[in-house]
């Protein structure tokens, strides 16, 4: 049996005997409490399960319970307690130690340690000759309080409000700490996941921590930033003024678009756009690095690539706007040597712009006959498609001038025809490079432009 009480009705309590002889009590209870307590009484929301085997005691709890404005519900025994919780888990249980088919200190074990009630706050009740170590092993059973009767009305609830508060506090506490939890997993996955590097830089200099993105921009692990400077990342030709917008910075002026170089681990350059704060509580930058290599190249082959049309449009020698072309190439790609030939009336390769490599290599190329296993130029001419050797020492097509290639320390070599407006080849575009090496995407396009550029240089001068 399970009593209800709600504010704002009359209660009733009938009494009547059990054929068997046993005494049985129903009770409809809803208490109606005199006019001056009702404008001083809060409604709470809180449901309060008191399970006590001593009816009266229980009945009474229950009006005291309903004019402090709870809503309350009684049970006389541990079955029917156990019932009540399973039909509506309540906010507290007010647990009579000794009930007449178990243990209160048992029920309350159980409780807690029952995975879907283990949260139920359970204070027990017990009669005033009750030991101290008594009340310890109800709270060693896991309840959350103990009470001793007789108490006051006011004390009791007093009672029950302060450990309801702090059971508010306490499921607030663990509510935050799951959105804080959930908020820091977020982060960390946003963090983890930026293509930009998020990084911060003590008042020393030094990264204090760095994002996983470091290692695809600058080649370099977390772990292997950490504790560095920065500045040992930083091109040399720009280090002054990146040191310059770091002092800015730290003197309270937000950076957001600051652009440098950086060397990555390889040796190679990447353009980074940096944004940056000053955090004088922790003494900290906090700094975002976006890799704009790209989009650096791009602007740059862009205006190279104007400059050279102007040096064609004005009729400049051949040789200069070829020239031109090829550092425009080898300024976009660190280690790279590039060679322009044109191809002449006889089918032959003829040097027509190669500054960087070595005279005594260009001479030995030079007037090679175009085929389809002449090295990576003449084969690119003969089949007119870019030829590509990614290890000269390996590679069938150079089989004839491997040695004196490998001798002037050149392992691969990329070639493009250069084509003229009616698709004849008139020339080729070749990249060198000491190492054996296979083109990026970006090497590819680059390739390919150049030897367009190329084909308006070489036929402008044939027209």
């Amino acid at each position: 049996m399970q009593t209800t009480y709600a504010p704002g009705a009359d209660a009733r309590i009938t009494g009547l005997d059990d054929p068997d002889g046993r005494d049985s009590y129903d009770r409809e209870m809803v208490a109606s409490p005199a006019p001056s307590n009702a404008a001083r009484c809060p409604i709470h929301r809180e449901r309060i399960l008191v399970i006590d085997d001593d009816r009266d005691i229980l009945g009474i709890s229950l009006l005291i319970l309903a004019e402090a404005g709870f809503v309350a519900s009684g049970a006389a025994s541990g079955a029917e307690g156990l019932a009540a919780i399973a039909a509506q888990p309540p906010d507290l249980v007010l647990l009579d130690i000794n009930l007449p088919d178990v243990s209160g200190l048992d029920l309350c074990r159980r409780l807690k340690a029952d995975p879907a009630t283990a949260g139920l706050c359970i204070m027990h009740l017990s009669g005033d000759r009750i030991s101290s170590e008594e009340q310890a092993s109800g709270l060693e059973s896991g309840a959350d309080g103990y009470i001793a009767r007789p108490i006051s009305n006011h004390e009791l609830v007093a009672r029950i409000e302060a450990m309801l508060r702090v059971k508010r506090t306490e499921a607030d506490l663990r509510r935050v700490t799951v959105e804080l939890r959930a908020a820091s997993h977020t982060l960390s996955e946003l963090v983890a996941n930026s293509l930009d590097v998020i990084c911060s830089i003590d008042e020393t200099g030094a990264f204090t921590e760095v994002s996983a993105a470091a290692e695809r921009v600058w080649g370099y692990t977390r772990e292997e930033l950490l504790g560095r400077p920065y500045v040992e990342i930083v091109h040399p030709e720009d280090l002054a003024r990146t040191k310059n917008e770091t002092v800015s910075v730290m003197n309270g002026r937000a950076t957001r678009d600051f652009e440098n170089r950086c060397l990555r681990k390889d040796g190679s350059t990447a353009h980074v756009m940096w944004s940056a704060n000053w955090c004088a509580g922790d003494r900290k930058l906090f700094c975002v690095a976006r890799d704009v290599t790209t989009r650096k190249r791009a602007e740059i082959f862009i205006a190279g690539q104007r400059r050279v049309l102007e040096l064609i449009a004005r009729g400049a020698a051949l040789r200069t706007a070829l020239e031109a072309i090829v550092r425009l190439v080898e300024q976009q790609h660190e280690g790279m040597l590039c060679a322009i030939h044109r191809v002449d009336g006889e089918g032959r390769l003829r040097c027509g712009a190669a500054p960087n490599l070595p005279d005594s290599f260009l001479q030995c190329l030079d007037g090679i006959r175009i085929g389809p296993e002449a090295a990576s130029c003449g084969t690119a001419a003969y089949l007119g498609t870019p030829v590509i050797a990614e290890d000269i020492a390996t590679n069938p097509l150079w089989r004839d001038f491997r040695d004196v290639t490998l001798a002037h320390g050149l392992r691969a070599c990329w070639s493009a025809p250069v084509m003229s407006s009616d698709d004849h080849v008139i020339g080729t575009f070749a990249i060198y490079h000491r190492v054996p090496k296979r083109p990026s995407v970006q090497e590819i396009d680059s390739l390919e432009a150049a030897s367009q550029l190329a084909g308006i240089a070489i036929a402008r001068h044939l027209a």
